[in-house]
């Protein structure tokens, strides 16, 4: 009779123990999200202009390495000429030009984002005869929005809470020392690229 009431006692005491854990265990489902923004715009707002020049070819035998160029800084400011009038040809700045204007919106906030510039972009002036002088246009750089340096090509801006940001672009014009230019409006086209 005791064997038997200790055979029950020790299986009622199992059994409590059992019960007691399984009551002790939760299972919750937790949630997973994300959102995808691979989307944003960019908007060129000012064009890029080297303002109004004159040019002159070289007066000497020209050599390609001295050809004059033009510096436009993305901060704007009077543009920085170098001359070799004898070897290179000169520029002569009449109207100061203007750094173009982008403007990204609708990205993420508080994110970098790589800025890509094209270089060896070609000015030309549609009405003039064969040989005619071209402008090319070279060593683009970038200023971000209250930032103090620029960055070159594959540099980062980095947008504010909005997703938002605005940069000024500049680059360096060189013109052909061994050629004459017509008067006229000259332009091309050059690739801006804004990624994550």
């Amino acid at each position: 009779m005791f064997k038997n009431n200790k055979i029950l006692t020790t299986l009622f005491a199992a059994s409590i123990i059992g019960v007691a854990a399984t009551a002790q265990a939760e299972t919750v489902t937790g949630t997973a999200s994300l959102t995808v923004q691979n989307a944003f715009s960019l908007v060129e707002t000012t064009q890029l202009s080297f303002g109004t020049i004159t040019v002159a070819a070289a007066t000497g035998t020209h050599d390609s390495d001295d050809d004059a160029t033009m510096v436009l800084s993305p901060e704007g400011g009077t543009p920085v000429i170098t001359n070799a009038a004898a070897t290179g040809g000169a520029i002569g700045s009449i109207v100061a030009g203007t750094p173009a204007t982008f403007d990204v919106s609708g990205a993420a906030p508080f994110t970098d984002l790589v800025v890509t510039m094209t270089a060896g972009t070609t000015l030309t002036n549609a009405a003039a005869p064969p040989g005619n002088g071209a402008f090319t246009l070279s060593a683009f750089a970038a200023r971000e929005t209250g930032a103090t340096a620029n960055i070159a090509s594959l540099g980062s801006i980095t947008t504010d809470l909005n997703g938002a940001k605005t940069f000024t672009l500049g680059a360096t014009m060189t013109i052909d020392g061994s050629s004459d230019y017509i008067d006229g409006l000259y332009s091309g086209t050059y690739n801006v690229e804004v990624a994550y």
